[in-house]
């Protein structure tokens, strides 16, 4: 059975809500939301009030899971991630409980749902969460590499400018930008090309400022090759005069939102300034990008996308909205996505996910243990089937979490793949049932 949520669509703001617990007359500027709202209503209900809130890329996308794994997006590199921005949940347990957590009450309830994961420790429907001023303008550019012609030369410039622009992301971030990169590997006579899309976003700057702000990072990459091995451009910058028509406009792909499932299984690590720029040469960032951009199928391409959704945002939240969330989130400036898993549509669900998984676990999940091993994973967009799931996923966390699930659900009523004592059941996606593991 899944337990639906849709119709909890209430949507109400409150500048000077009371925090719970404060021992002097203390507010928040809040949003008081059912957790069936989806960003698409989430967001013109907040530009009508002159706020933002820290939410999804695409409208479809739900407030509730979302919320409870993390939940990144545009303004997160800014502000923290959704789940830091709980300051209450209405969580309905298992055993029928009606259960209010705050700063005051039921507080190791609320320390899950910030960052625990979805849908283990009771139903959320209701969340109050922090709101903040909207950007009274929003600039936008693409950063494009491509190279020319397919000589050895012309490869080894576009990987390397590639290198270049990944290293410099950190430095783009501590100046105000955010944003997001597709990356793609084709192959040409057996040899891996790259090319790169790169979406970059400043907020309440100018359209010079923020050409101004790239400069470096186009001089970098250009510096790679010469004019007739690579191609690095940056498009005329749009103004966008809301954050709202920035989003509806240039991130609410109707192509994109309306797709509910893909072609390929992803992987993903989140990484920091350590593991793109002081402990990593560019040769050894060519390396890495070269082995985690490939292919079950060795003859085709491979996409990756890297979100720029940490940085001062999550690593300046403070303590007292922290909770589960995975620890390497405070020191993580990019997730990045890899998509190479091939998904036999012929063949039924558990074979073909089960060898994807096994691809999985052995190529893409090992490059990220040699490169990354001290950081984890962004649970809502990574392998559902990783091995390691409970340090990928929730760290130093897990097992305070087990013992708060233990104690919300107790007949362990509530599933979730790779969720925190998933390992402890069987589900077979073929008959739909779910069985104890002997």
């Amino acid at each position: 059975m899944s337990i639906w949520t849709r119709h909890l669509r209430s949507i109400k703001f409150d500048p000077e809500w009371p925090l719970p617990g404060s021992t002097t007359i203390e507010t928040a500027d809040v949003v008081i939301a059912g957790s069936g709202n989806d960003w698409g209503s989430m967001n013109p209900a907040a530009e009508a009030v002159g706020k933002v809130m820290v939410g999804g890329e695409a409208s479809s996308v739900g407030l509730g899971g979302f919320t409870q794994g993390g939940g990144h997006g545009p303004m997160s590199s800014h502000y923290g991630l959704a789940a830091d921005q709980i300051l209450q949940a209405t969580i309905v347990t298992t055993e029928g409980q009606i259960l209010t957590a705050n700063a005051q009450q039921n507080q190791d309830l609320l320390w899950a749902v910030r960052g625990g994961g979805a849908g283990q420790y009771g139903v959320v429907t209701e969340y109050v969460m922090k709101v903040h001023p909207a950007p009274t303008s929003v600039v936008v550019g693409t950063l494009s590499m491509s190279i020319i012609g397919s000589s050895n030369e012309s490869i080894a410039a576009g990987w390397n400018a590639f290198a270049a622009n990944v290293q410099s992301i950190p430095d783009m971030m501590d100046a105000g930008l955010a944003g997001h990169q597709t990356s793609f590997a084709y192959y040409v006579d057996g040899k891996a090309v790259p090319s790169i899309s790169h979406n970059i976003y400043g907020y309440n700057m100018t359209a010079a400022d923020f050409t101004s702000l790239l400069s470096a990072v186009l001089e970098k990459m250009r510096a790679q090759g010469a004019n007739e091995t690579l191609a690095v451009s940056l498009s005329e910058p749009q103004v966008f005069d809301s954050y709202n028509s920035f989003f509806q406009t240039f991130l609410n792909d109707p192509s994109v939102t309306a797709v509910a499932g893909g072609g390929s299984m992803m992987s993903s690590r989140l990484l920091g300034r350590d593991q793109l720029t002081g402990n990593v040469t560019q040769s050894q960032m060519v390396s890495y990008l070269q082995r985690i951009l490939q292919s079950q199928d060795p003859t085709a391409g491979a996409t990756m996308v890297i979100g720029m959704q940490g940085g001062n945002g999550t690593a300046n939240v403070p303590e007292s909205m922290r909770g589960a969330l995975h620890s390497s989130w405070r020191t993580a400036y990019v997730h990045m996505i890899v998509l190479g898993s091939s998904i036999d549509p012929t063949a039924d669900p558990k074979t073909t996910l089960k060898s994807a998984a096994k691809w999985m676990n052995e190529v893409p999940e090992e490059i990220w243990e040699e490169w990354a091993p001290e950081m984890g994973s962004y649970m809502n967009e990574a392998n559902p089937y990783n091995a390691n799931f409970k340090e990928a996923y929730y760290g130093d966390s897990y097992d305070r979490l087990m013992e708060i699930k233990k104690k919300y659900d107790p007949t362990s009523s509530l599933f979730v793949l790779t969720g925190v004592g998933s390992d402890a059941w069987d589900y077979n996606l073929n008959t739909g049932k779910l069985c104890q593991v002997a």
